[in-house]
């Protein structure tokens, strides 16, 4: 009795529905927990959440909500409560213009904010111990 057939596009081909279905189901997840703080995004997350090609479609942005609900301590959803797959999204934006030493500063300060300003594990994530890291930041003044 298959009589109407709806055609839904996949997430990445309605960018404008991206943010405004984030916001509802994590809204829905958080009374789903009995949450009574409301969490919001950065501007950054909000970047991030509309560059991600979501692959799996809405069945991952149910599950990103219900675990950012979860896990996220605050009322912020920050770039560091979201998966590293989403968090290099950061990284690969257009740096063609840039000379590798404006490169390597954007991206350590990047690393930074994702590791919430942790050095320690931010020169993990960079693969270099922690003295090189602060003296990367001394000599571009960070």
């Amino acid at each position: 009795m298959n009589v109407i057939n709806i055609s839904i596009p996949p997430l990445r081909a309605r960018k404008s529905d991206i943010l405004p279905l984030c916001r509802d189901q994590l809204v829905r997840e958080c009374r789903e927990l009995g949450r009574t703080v409301s969490l919001s995004f950065s501007e950054t997350v909000i970047r991030v959440l509309q560059l991600y090609e979501w692959p799996g479609n809405a069945r991952e942005l149910i599950s990103l909500m219900s675990s950012l609900a979860e896990n996220v301590k605050g009322d912020m959803v920050e770039v560091s409560d979201l998966p590293r797959s989403m968090r290099l999204l950061l990284f690969a934006e257009d740096k063609s213009d840039k000379s590798l030493q404006e490169i390597e500063v954007e991206h350590i300060r990047d690393v930074l904010q994702s590791c919430g300003d942790n050095k320690t594990r931010a020169a993990q994530v960079l693969g270099i111990d922690r003295k090189t890291l602060r003296d990367k930041l001394d000599r571009h003044n960070e």
